[in-house]
């Protein structure tokens, strides 16, 4: 075998570890857009079937006092709302470029 032949070699080795870095990439990427999704579902959940309701009930129905609901969910809006910005953000990400290497930026500067 000559130099040549153990250039291309090492090209071929290289292009498949590249090929299947991007493709484990893109299955990272995938578990993390499933897992925000799921994180803002809960999210959503949490805000609408008790801090709404909570706020809703009259003062004298109350099973919690207001420290209380503030201790419980003292910045659950805005957490949810930081997480709809990210999950956004990578759904868009995702959809304009399907290339894994970019999207680890829109991930890094949401965090």
């Amino acid at each position: 075998m000559d130099e040549d032949d153990g250039h291309m070699e090492n090209g071929v080795h290289a292009a498949r570890d590249s090929d299947r870095q991007q493709r484990l990439r893109l299955c990272v990427l995938n578990e993390m857009l499933n897992t925000e999704r799921d994180y803002v579902r809960t999210l959503l959940f949490l805000q609408s079937a008790f801090l709404h309701r909570i706020r809703q009930t009259a003062d004298d129905q109350q099973c919690l006092s207001p420290e209380h609901v503030k201790i419980l969910f003292s910045n659950i809006e805005d957490i949810l709302e930081l997480h709809k910005e990210v999950l956004s953000a990578v759904e868009a990400s995702l959809s304009l470029n399907p290339s894994p290497s970019i999207h680890w930026d829109t991930f890094s500067s949401s965090l």
